[in-house]
């Protein structure tokens, strides 16, 4: 291709399209690779938190919700949940279309999930605050694909004219 330029964003408006099409382009670049990348717990199901999770302590009890996804969506929460032996009661409420999840974790126990949703700050907190942590953002790549594939599990759409994300935050 040809070399860069720095153009006004004036001087790229008026030279935008011409017979041929485009005639701008920004070249690609890679991923940003951290050198001390913090370890980050379970990036997919943080990011299905982020799009549609919620959490309180209701009644004395802690309580995660999912509130979105098919019956597969819900199996691998569960399993995650498995592999660190955590000890949680799950509620289903399947009375509407959308399948809810509710994850009670027993005062006094220990939940690495709870754990790391207060660590970052995420508990009670309302989808208008809700904020990709920084350990995440800097988190490895794949580890910051599978953040992005959670929450786009949650609040990503594929329809007839294309793909579509949708978020309450402005953070």
């Amino acid at each position: 291709g040809l070399p860069g330029q720095v153009r006004s964003l004036r001087s790229i408006m008026q030279t935008l399209r011409n017979k041929a099409g485009v005639q701008h382009a920004v070249p690609r670049t890679q991923a940003v690779v951290f050198e001390e990348a913090e370890e980050v717990y379970e990036p997919w199901l943080i990011g299905f938190y982020l799009g549609d999770g919620s959490s309180a302590i209701y009644n004395g009890q802690r309580r995660v919700c999912f509130d979105k996804g098919d019956l597969s969506v819900h199996e691998r929460i569960a399993a995650i949940l498995g592999k660190y032996e955590e000890s949680f009661r799950r509620s289903d409420d399947s009375r509407s279309n959308n399948k809810t999840t509710s994850l009670l974790f027993p005062k006094g126990s220990a939940s690495r999930l709870w754990e790391t949703l207060t660590n970052l700050s995420l508990v009670g907190v309302s989808c208008l605050d809700k904020f990709i942590p920084l350990q995440y953002l800097r988190a490895s790549i794949e580890e910051r694909w599978q953040l992005l594939f959670g929450i786009l599990e949650a609040d990503g759409s594929v329809l007839t004219t294309g793909r579509s994300f949708s978020t309450s935050s402005p953070r």
